[in-house]
């Protein structure tokens, strides 16, 4: 007991750096963190407003820059409660969109005329973010191969809305086409050729099919092969029928023939921003946006530059198509978990957006196609 007493006054009479001192640096002040932004809201039953609870919702980060880096982490999540509610506390400053799933309910991200982003600033409160969720729709049916008109299997299928805000007029492309973007989830084919595609929102679609890529096409350009067909069986969008459905309905009896059309080859060279060739680059052929009449989709054809820059892709259908690359680097962190060993990441790089890569497929070989990639310096 002395002893305890005794250290407790030789204690207090020390002076406050040599008590610091004693303390150590559990006693320094706390470390600054870095302010951070709150998103919340409410999510209810379309039509009924009721709450809706158990809903996954989801925080998606907008990425921004030429740089395209592997997600550090899966995105934030949090469930809504019995009166809908949900909040996200502690975002880091950016630019967001919110994904809702529940099952039985279509996500705010299946209808792309859709689409809000939410962009909030350090110490942000940002509330009233709030969603209706209708009951879900499916579209089901089956898809033919185009030679034997046999069930065709691993075909993908997607459901295609015109792109557009709500309410507003109809977008064209150039060349009078509608404006059409994959809504929901694309669907592939089972052996039987039958294809489901469920969570849809309400309203009017576009089913469209065409064959799985299978990776790179170097072949010689000769021959056919599938292109992506309309139903009720067409290659034309301004002929596609198009199948209306309400919330909670199951589509069913979307059967239709893939057609098939002439292949070609493209050929051309992957450079960096100064001119010099770049090997090893995967370059991706897909619809331009800009002339084809459809939103961003899916790689129709792809190959790999050699040593020169060079690349060919064979068995491309006719088409508008704008040639995209992307290089893998790898990158030296600081700071490795193992003391004396490097740690290397690998980052993707964004082509930059060169007019030259832009071309049409119409009937004869395309070649001097140009993609750009700009290196890290």
């Amino acid at each position: 007991m002395p002893l305890v007493f005794l250290s407790f006054v030789l204690a207090g009479a020390l002076s406050s750096e040599q008590a610091g001192a004693l303390r150590g640096p559990a006693a320094a002040a706390p470390l600054r963190t870095p302010q951070v932004a709150r998103i919340a809201g409410r999510v209810v039953e379309d039509g009924t407003n009721a709450p809706l609870s158990g809903v996954t919702v989801t925080a998606i980060a907008m990425q921004r820059g030429p740089v395209v880096s592997p997600p550090t982490g899966p995105p934030p999540q949090t469930i809504t409660a019995e009166d809908g509610r949900y909040m996200f506390d502690g975002l880091a400053p950016g630019r967001y969109r919110i994904d809702a799933q529940k099952a039985g309910f279509a996500s705010p991200l299946a209808d792309p005329s859709a689409f809000r982003t939410f962009e909030v600033a350090a110490g942000q409160i940002l509330d009233g973010v709030n969603f209706s969720l209708p009951k879900s729709a499916v579209i089901a049916g089956q898809i033919l191969d185009p030679s034997s008109g046999e069930p065709l299997a691993n075909a993908m299928v997607m459901a295609m809305r015109r792109l557009g805000a709500v309410g507003a007029p109809v977008l064209y492309s150039p060349q009078g086409l509608p404006r059409l973007m994959p809504a929901g989830q694309s669907a592939q084919t089972n052996d039987l050729g039958e294809f489901r595609i469920f969570g849809l929102p309400p309203g009017e679609y576009f089913v469209a099919s065409s064959p799985r890529l299978t990776g790179a096409k170097t072949s010689a350009a000769s021959g056919t092969a599938p292109v992506m067909t309309f139903y009720p069986g067409t290659t034309d969008a301004l002929a596609a029928q198009p199948v209306i459905i309400a919330a909670g309905q199951v589509a069913t009896g979307i059967v239709f023939r893939i057609l098939s059309a002439q292949t070609y080859q493209v050929s051309g060279t992957v450079v960096d921003a100064q001119g010099a060739p770049v090997a090893g680059a995967t370059v991706m052929l897909r619809n331009d946006p800009r002339t084809s009449g459809f939103g961003p989709m899916p790689a129709a054809s792809s190959g790999r530059s050699d040593a020169r820059g060079h690349f060919v892709i064979g068995g491309v259908t006719p088409g508008s198509y704008m040639a995209m690359a992307s290089v893998p680097v790898a990158t030296r962190s600081q700071g490795g978990s193992t003391p004396g060993v490097d740690a290397f990441a690998t980052r993707i790089l964004r082509p930059v957006i060169d007019p030259n890569s832009s071309f049409t497929v119409t009937d004869a070989n395309v070649g001097g196609v140009q993609v750009v990639v700009q290196l890290p310096q």
